[in-house]
């Protein structure tokens, strides 16, 4: 579990990074959602006797977090950030990215 929050979390670094100008907020905060919603789906196929519910995956997510997105030095961001919260369910998070 550890190896795969690891290599995750260097993925999502570069992706931020490669991808974090201004304005881009919103799709680097949707891309970590998609991330954990794969991780947990390919958790979920590990085991037939057992799935991977959301109150199991959010107890892993506290063990192994992965970074959340944050304003680089020199970045403007054209939003206000702080209401992002990767704690929210998922249906609160669809009903954000649907605005």
């Amino acid at each position: 579990m550890a190896d795969q929050q690891e290599a995750l979390s260097r993925k999502l670094r570069g992706h931020y990074a490669h991808y974090g100008i201004t304005g881009n907020v919103r799709a680097l905060v949707r891309f970590r959602y998609e991330v954990e919603r794969r991780w947990r789906k390919w958790l979920t196929r590990r085991s037939w006797a057992t799935r991977m519910t959301w109150e199991k995956f959010d107890r892993l997510r506290e063990r192994y977090p992965l970074p959340p997105y944050t304003a680089g030095a020199g970045t403007m961001l054209l939003m206000d950030c702080t209401a992002i919260s990767m704690e929210t369910t998922p249906a609160s998070m669809r009903r954000w990215f649907a605005q």
